[in-house]
């Protein structure tokens, strides 16, 4: 027993070092130049599971098959004789942590901040400002007594009697198939035209066939030949039109040239002015939709919005200026002043907010760089639905992929908001999934994002593999334990 209890303290050194050693190893590889003296099953690998159980036993004298049973992994493992393995460990009986490591232990941490100073003393107070403006004028005083009242003069002769008449009686108006014009006399070119009401010089002028049409202003559907169901109201409101039909223009030049255009309503001065063959087009304000040629299904509020628009379809702005960019794209959505898209041809974009500008098809942006928070009552919601997926399998991601994010602090330029995430570069090579956009003109918003909730399966999926992982280590932890009960019982420590 004194034998075994020599032996246990001639080890006790090397045993306590190896695990510490073992246990470190993956995060201060620095601290031991050549720790693997302690690979006792010259497996490749200094493992306190096998190596560590190794010496351990040794220590209490354990010999032959008790020595290497249940610890060697034959599989892996150079020399996996007992016999070997208790002659090995007998070779380096008496090394000390000194003859594995050299050199100086990392530094220690930076020391706390030291307190802040006193406050400095007061400063000399300012110099007295300059003397105030004189104040108001007063009000004037109260009015004087009115004079006695003169004599009353006497009563003026009649005024000449107004000249009888009617509409019909004058040059420049006609009257005729419940129809009326004042200001022109259109009636060298009026063939079957009804119910139309046309007041202002040149208004209808050119009427023939069309019916059910006002105009009033100068110049206001002047070109109008067979249209019908129009409404200009405006100098030049629809004045190029000729057989465009259910129009409505309220505005100085307001769908001015527009030529077959059906069912557009355009309300502001030049609104629509630019309209020739475009349908079911909507402009409310100045200049809304001015340069709209072909366009059809578009709607425009505020003044300049969709100013630029000219074959694009099935837009909707919604304030001054928004939509300003586009030309040829089609189904997008922008609502707040100056709300817009980065590109003239984008589709089913969306915008929102002042000064938010959407980068790509198929996006929707919220506000501008300014916005620091965007919040609702309830999170949002993805479709998830198993119907509406194929090609199911587990996600490749895992632990790994954990491991290789950079997590880092930063602030943004627009505004100095601090943020805690991920470089959108840094991310797209480990999870592309994770990581939209593109990485272009800053100008024109081209840039990378992260959606953030992609990566939620990811962690998931890590915290699974680490949790195996864990449950492995507690069934070989608790080996080690049932050995250790077993060995203390032989030499007599219970």
């Amino acid at each position: 027993m004194l034998i075994l209890l020599n032996r246990s303290v001639k080890y006790l050194a090397i045993i306590t070092l190896s695990l510490c050693m073992i246990g470190v190893s993956s995060a201060q590889s620095d601290r031991a130049e050549d720790i693997s003296i302690l690979d006792v099953d010259a497996d490749g690998d200094v493992d306190a599971l096998t190596d560590g159980l190794l010496l351990l036993r040794s220590m209490f004298g354990l010999t032959d098959d008790a020595l290497a049973t249940g610890v060697v992994d034959l599989t892996n493992c150079t020399e996996c004789d007992a016999t070997g393995i208790d002659s090995y460990i007998s070779t380096i009986k008496g090394t000390t942590y000194g003859g594995l490591t050299s050199g100086t232990g990392p530094a220690g941490p930076q020391g706390e901040k030291g307190e802040k100073g006193d406050t400095g003393a007061t400063g000399a107070a300012g110099a007295a400002g300059a003397d105030g403006s004189d104040g108001a004028v007063g009000s004037p005083g109260a009015t004087g007594a009115a004079g006695a009242d003169g004599v009353a003069g006497a009563d003026g002769s009649d005024g000449a009697a107004g000249v009888g008449g009617s509409v019909t009686e004058l040059s420049d108006a006609l009257v005729e198939d419940n129809s009326m014009y004042i200001g022109n006399d259109p009636s060298a070119t009026t063939s079957t035209a009804e119910y139309n009401i046309a007041i202002g010089t040149t208004a209808l002028e050119s009427i023939t066939t069309g019916d059910n049409n006002t105009a009033i202003g100068h110049d206001a559907l002047s070109d109008n030949t067979e249209g019908y169901w129009n409404t200009a109201s405006g100098n030049f409101a629809l004045g190029f039109n000729d057989t465009g039909f259910r129009n409505t223009a309220s505005g100085y030049a307001a769908l001015y040239l527009n030529f077959t255009g059906e069912r557009n309503t355009a309300t502001g001065a030049l609104a629509l002015y630019s309209n020739s063959v475009g349908t079911d087009n909507t402009a409310t304000g100045s200049v809304a939709l001015y340069y709209n040629t072909e366009g059809y299904g578009n709607a425009a509020t505020g003044a300049g919005a969709l100013f630029n628009n000219d074959t694009g379809i099935y837009n909707t702005a919604t304030g001054v200026n928004a939509l300003l960019a586009n030309t040829t794209g089609t189904y997008n959505t922008a609502i707040g002043y100056q709300a817009d898209v980065a590109s003239e041809n984008l589709t089913n974009a969306t915008a929102i907010g002042n000064g938010a500008s959407v980068s790509e098809s198929n996006k929707i942006r919220l506000g501008d760089s300014n916005v620091v928070v965007i919040e609702g009552q309830v999170a949002f919601t993805n479709v998830s639905d198993r119907r509406l997926k194929k090609d199911i399998t587990n996600t490749k991601y895992g632990l790994q992929t954990i491991l290789e994010l950079v997590p880092v602090d930063y602030q943004l330029k627009s505004n100095d908001l601090f943020q805690v995430g991920f470089i959108a570069q840094d991310l797209k090579p480990i999870v592309p999934e994770a990581v939209t956009g593109i990485e272009g003109d800053l100008d024109k918003g081209e840039t990378l994002g992260v959606t953030y909730s992609t990566l939620i399966p990811v962690l998931t999926k890590a915290i699974q593999e680490q949790q195996a992982l864990i449950q492995s280590q507690n069934k070989v932890i608790q080996q080690l334990q049932k050995d250790m009960t077993i060995l203390k019982q032989k030499v007599g420590m219970d």
